[in-house]
């Protein structure tokens, strides 16, 4: 029987503020591991990668994404760029429960505010047969612009 999760794990440095709020997010009393990323270019044709707005201490995350919740449990990366477009997804961060099964949630990074503001247009919108919602996490003054 094939993996129900096969995924890679980028290992960067993070402040302890951002620590905390991820253990808060999707530490053990929600169940969940914490994000496994899929970046966006191997989510399929089109999609970004995503580079201007990454920390000083991690270039490969931009700053703006938006946190999914209610996903289908065999939702793929595709499937969530399809949901985003004609938006550039920059990369997908699924979340997996201790288990290593998808958990429903996800992280959708974008490379600027104003994608991450306008993908919350589909917020209660429906992938396959489950409405999802979206919970906003970027700022206005975090493009470096």
């Amino acid at each position: 029987m094939p993996p129900l999760c096969t995924f890679c794990i980028e290992v960067f440095p993070s402040r302890s503020d951002e620590i905390h709020s991820s253990r808060r997010r999707t530490g053990p009393a929600a169940g969940g591991t914490g994000p496994q990323p899929v970046s966006a270019s191997q989510a399929g044709a089109g999609a970004g990668t995503g580079t201007g707005t990454g920390s000083p201490q991690s270039s490969s995350l931009p700053l703006h994404y938006v946190h999914v919740r209610g996903l289908p449990f065999r939702v793929s990366a595709d499937d969530i760029v399809a949901f985003f477009s004609p938006l550039i997804v920059a990369k997908i961060l699924l979340e997996c429960a201790p288990d290593g099964r998808p958990n429903g949630e996800a992280d959708v990074f974008f490379s600027r505010h104003q994608d991450a503001v306008a993908a919350m247009s589909r917020d209660r919108e429906y992938i396959g047969n489950r409405y999802v919602e979206l919970f906003l996490n970027s700022a206005r003054n975090c493009d470096g612009r």
